[in-house]
């Protein structure tokens, strides 16, 4: 039986853009109040959509216009459903609104810690260590600032990877600076980080490439759009997932950082398809799946440590891992 995640997730309705608000038509006669009306299934390797109706139904487009009531709307006052069709909501009168709840043509990962497993040794956990190695004292407040005071603006130093890099160190060299490393020690330990950070390899957890396998053979396009360095590309080779992914945005690359909207609307550019035909799942309350959801995607929280207390972030599914996202996306 399908968690209360994937049942929220599937009962779920973005709003109709102002695109799909459709209005000031004409009024098919024989939609009323109170009748019952079925959708005809689109023909999409993706499945249906399903389209809530009002009581009084206004459409301006087609056939509609002409007062006809198109041949995705058929009533069905007796008898069983049709098959081939979905029922349809009868919303109030109040409603003047088409929505549409769109299928998953795509599913974009965040990197690390969602499909990367952390890596216990890398130099993010091991800077204190590394500081007072070459005679400083671990700042605490440097730390965090620089952790977590990473612009999410930086086109000028994503120009190629060797602007990139050296803006990543000068970076680093202030943090040495405040944590007091004397200035002899700091363009060493400097080298001995960069070094270090594009040579590390990160392994992706058992369930990875299981799932990324499965969504290519439905159909869904995979993508990957991750806060990371200038060698994405090279983690995905050494994990024999380049095959299994149909585009990457990095943000060295990229220019922008999550949650930026600039950077989920190249996503959404690379993926050609509509924000709300996008699940979008990271571990990042912040960057992924509020900066998802600003977007217009749909966020899916995967928390493989632990799944997150009620009411963290109502109406976002919490995974703790990838077995029950196919169920998910239906």
């Amino acid at each position: 039986m399908p968690s209360e995640a994937v049942r929220s997730f599937r009962k779920a309705r973005p709003a109709a853009s102002a695109a799909s608000r459709i209005s000031a038509g004409k009024i098919w006669p024989d939609i009323r109040s109170g009748a019952a009306f079925q959708v005809r299934r689109p023909q999409s390797p993706f499945g249906n959509g399903i389209r809530r109706v009002p009581d009084d139904y206004f459409f301006s487009q087609g056939s509609a216009a002409k007062g006809v009531r198109p041949n995705w709307l058929e009533p069905f006052d007796t008898g069983p459903p049709d098959p081939r069709f979905v029922i349809v909501e009868q919303p109030s009168t109040a409603v003047r609104e088409y929505e549409e709840v769109s299928e998953v043509a795509a599913v974009v990962f965040d990197w690390y810690n969602t499909l990367a497993a952390p890596h216990p040794d890398d130099f993010w956990a091991r800077l204190p260590e590394l500081i007072t190695s070459a005679g400083g004292t671990p700042d605490q407040q440097a730390l965090h600032d620089w952790d977590s005071g990473h612009p999410i603006e930086h086109q000028e130093h994503s120009t190629s990877e060797a602007t990139y890099r050296a803006w990543q160190g000068r970076r680093l060299e202030r943090l040495f600076d405040q944590s007091g490393v004397p200035e002899h020690a700091r363009s060493q330990l400097v080298a001995d980080i960069d070094g270090l950070r594009y040579t590390r390899l990160f392994t992706v957890f058992p369930d990875v490439a299981p799932v990324l396998s499965q969504l290519r053979d439905r159909g869904i396009t995979v993508g990957i759009c991750s806060n990371w360095d200038w060698d994405l590309d090279r983690q995905l080779r050494h994990n024999s997932l380049s095959e299994l992914v149909d585009f990457v945005v990095c943000s060295a690359i990229h220019g922008y950082r999550k949650p930026h909207p600039a950077i989920f609307a190249s996503v959404i550019a690379q993926a050609g398809l509509p924000p709300d035909q996008i699940v979008f799942v990271g571990d990042n309350l912040s960057d992924d799946i509020a900066g998802a959801a600003k977007a217009g995607l749909r966020p899916v929280h995967i928390a493989r440590q632990g799944l997150c207390p009620p009411g963290d972030h109502d109406g976002v599914p919490c995974l703790r891992d990838f077995d029950q996202l196919p169920d998910l996306l239906g």
